[in-house]
């Protein structure tokens, strides 16, 4: 009997350690991915092959917060690559991310299979889920403070509600990784346009933005583009305005004669997607803009002193000055003289 008791208690014990292990062993992973997210990812002395290994064993995990995390550290890095395109962050190291085996149809398919389980609603479900939330300090707050006082206070909660989100959930930032990631890609594209298609509540400068982050100069882009440009009336609110910018921002990456026309008119009609309208203009060469000489005028007329001026404003609004004041002959003989030369 005391022997059976012996064996037993040491059953219990080896137990107690074996588990108590891969707990250590778990919080040990668990540390080691937030410092990853935090840390190691923006860190340049920490080789790629290093980040790399992490993030796919992550991704694979079926730990679901080491998962998280390892998404989290992807949507993380995505975020601050775009605001170093916009000037707002430091260098970032040049990772490899896209290079990891694998990695972009596991995002695709994790989007998918959460997106169906929310019904094809992303705003619906951070609607619910910010209301469950309500009631919890500061994000509370943000949740009831309709009219935030200053635009600090505001910036302070739109950082605290988007760093909430992205930890809880960065399933939602997905598609915006899969764009940065691997920009031009057919299956990327497919995926966007099948998000945008299946849910109503994604917003038409949402999926201009995301078109914009992927470079995708596809005609089906072009189009939409296109349209938007002239889908909405004067006077429409800025979400709208927004939308237009985004469009006239994703044309200038091809610059199709076919958008001239619209371009135009919505640079007449809306001031404040003016300045990026103006810019995508001044890349098209005189022979695109001819038939359009009159509408030119008309907008640049229309510009002077409505647009916050900067450099590329500045150096856009000269070459389109330069070219309406080119003598007629001179406008249309240009550029039929590369076949004299």
């Amino acid at each position: 009997m005391y022997c059976k008791f012996l064996t037993v208690n040491r059953i219990f014990v080896y137990f107690a350690v074996f588990a108590a292990s891969i707990t250590t062993a778990q919080e040990i992973d668990v540390e080691q991915y937030k410092h990853l997210q935090s840390t190691a990812i923006f860190d340049p002395t920490i080789p790629d092959g290093y980040v790399n290994e992490l993030l796919y064993d992550g991704v694979a995990s079926q730990d679901p917060v080491i998962f998280k995390l390892a998404l989290q550290t992807i949507n993380t890095y995505v975020e601050h690559h775009i605001e170093e395109r916009l000037g707002v962050t430091v260098t970032l190291p040049a990772r490899r991310i896209n290079e990891i085996s694998g990695l972009k149809e596991t995002l695709i398919n994790h989007w998918k299979y959460e997106h169906a389980k929310h019904e094809h609603n992303a705003a619906r479900f951070l609607l619910e889920e910010l209301r469950s939330e309500a009631g919890r300090g500061i994000l509370s707050a943000a949740l009831e403070d309709q009219e935030v006082e200053s635009n600090l206070s505001g910036e302070i909660i739109s950082e605290t509600l988007e760093k909430w989100l992205e930890a809880q959930h960065p399933w939602l930032e997905i598609p915006q990784s899969l764009c940065v990631l691997w920009p031009q890609d057919d299956a990327v594209h497919t995926l966007i346009w099948e998000s945008f298609e299946n849910d109503d509540s994604i917003e038409p400068r949402d999926l201009l933005r995301l078109l914009n982050l992927g470079n995708f100069v596809t005609p089906v882009a072009n189009r939409f583009r296109i349209a938007q440009l002239v889908a909405y009336p004067i006077g429409s609110p800025p979400n709208a305005e927004q939308a237009i910018s985004l469009a006239a921002k994703g044309l200038a990456l091809s610059h199709p004669e076919e958008a001239i026309a619209n371009l135009a008119r919505a640079g007449y009609d809306h001031i404040e997607p003016r300045r990026e309208i103006l810019i995508t203009l001044a890349g098209y060469e005189d022979s695109q803009l001819n038939p359009y000489h009159f509408e030119i005028i008309s907008l640049i007329s229309s510009a002077q002193g409505s647009t916050p001026a900067d450099e590329r404003y500045e150096n856009a609004l000269d070459r389109l000055k330069h070219y309406v004041n080119k003598p007629f002959y001179d406008r249309w003989l240009s550029s039929l003289r590369h076949f004299f030369d």
